[in-house]
């Protein structure tokens, strides 16, 4: 059994280099046209800046690592799991798909996360993801006037860590109120 340690499958690139090599050796020997496999260039790695910072994550890491903290700590608020959900705007879908989601009523400008426990001073809270680099579009920047102006709660957020304490002020503005007669 041990004979087999040091074995690995080869991939199919060097399948393909040892084909294309052992049927031009056969070819040469019998004067006859070598049957070659297409072999695809090596792809690039990815490279990342060497600017000296450090990755940053992306939105949807962001986004991810808000709603594995509230999976964490809803209980610990008396609050059910999907009071804190992500509304599925934005990404990049087919045609079809994009059509049938705007038929369904999805919209431009739409925040990312939807917290629906409503406060003393707000119906509900809406939040906007972002990376370092983004801003807020103009549809978002409406989308966010409007809901202000309705009564809810609408911020932008860079870091997963903004918008959970976000989220623990506006529940703590909650329970500091109920205390207040």
């Amino acid at each position: 059994m041990s004979a087999f340690r040091g074995f690995r499958r080869p991939s199919k690139r060097e399948e393909a280099i040892s084909f294309n090599a052992a049927e031009r050796f056969y070819a040469g020997a019998s004067d006859k046209v070598a049957d070659q496999r297409v072999i695809k260039p090596k792809r690039e790695r990815i490279r990342r800046p060497v600017d000296g910072k450090a990755p940053q994550p992306s939105e949807h890491q962001v986004q991810a690592a808000v709603i594995a903290w509230w999976f964490l700590a809803h209980r610990q608020y008396n609050l059910p799991l999907f009071a804190l959900f992500a509304c599925p705007n934005g990404g990049a879908r087919d045609a079809i798909t994009g059509s049938l989601l705007k038929a369904e009523g999805v919209r431009r400008g739409t925040p990312d996360l939807i917290f629906a426990v409503p406060n003393r001073k707000y119906h509900g809270l809406f939040q906007e993801l972002k990376t370092d680099d983004n801003k807020t579009s103009a549809e978002q920047d409406a989308f966010i006037a409007y809901l202000t102006s309705a009564g809810y709660k609408a911020s932008v957020h860079w870091s997963a860590e903004s918008a959970i304490e976000e989220i623990k002020r506006y529940l703590v503005y909650d329970e500091t109120m109920a205390l207040i007669p």
